[in-house]
């Protein structure tokens, strides 16, 4: 009977023991990835247009409007259709004191029920011209300024309606083909490609337009 017992008890224990070897073909547990998947890249135009990459001329953007120009104004609809460039005149607000001069004719429009102008220095934004180097010039450096009406600054747009004005920017030559850069009143900033030879739908006519305010 003794030896039964034993018996018995060696089985038992040699059965629990395969139990719990039987762990090891337990399912590891989820592998973790060696490269987490990343953010897909941003290609569409955020609330403001914002995009990762330059907007093309004609992309218009949303941008919110200067508060020193008009207190309590609306946002402003931003969109430069056109590029020129001109070697410039002779006087001394006419010549082009880099070079070359670039101008850009931007469609302005009050989006909402309160009009509404461009954010300007004072506001902490306003105009740049980029470089394909990298170098930036504010539209008041140089004659840039001197050539356009309002000094680039555009005008006071009533709600609902839109005008049409232009920014210039005083450059070297080999800053053609930059990218145009407006920062508005709340640091949102915007940039569209700009072509290094004269284009757009209304090219001809800016380009008369220019040639006409440097003689």
């Amino acid at each position: 009977m003794r030896r039964k017992i034993l018996i018995g008890t060696v089985l038992l224990t040699f059965g629990l023991s395969a139990c719990s070897s039987g762990g090891g073909n337990k399912a590891p547990d989820d592998p973790v990835p060696a490269h987490p998947p990343q953010a897909a890249h941003k290609s569409a135009p955020d609330a403001q247009g914002n995009t990762d990459d330059p907007l093309a001329l004609g992309k218009p953007v949303q941008t919110d409007g200067s508060p020193s120009r008009v207190p309590g104004g609306g946002p402003l609809e931003l969109t430069p259709t056109d590029v020129v460039y001109a070697k410039g005149g002779t006087g001394p607000y006419t010549k082009a004191r880099n070079g070359l001069f670039a101008v850009i004719s931007v469609k302005e429009k009050a989006t909402r029920a309160a009009p509404a102008a461009q954010a300007v220095s004072l506001d902490g934004g306003g105009w740049k011209w980029v470089a394909p180097d990298g170098r930036a010039t504010d539209s008041g450096s140089g004659n840039g300024a001197a050539i356009v009406q309002g000094g680039g600054h555009g005008n006071i747009v009533q709600p609902g309606t839109y005008d049409l004005t232009q920014v210039a920017f005083d450059i070297p030559e080999a800053a053609r083909g930059g990218t145009l850069m407006f920062l508005d009143a709340r640091g949102h900033i915007f940039r569209w490609k700009v072509p290094a030879k004269d284009s757009g739908p209304g090219a001809a006519e800016l380009a008369r337009k220019v040639r006409d305010d440097l003689t």
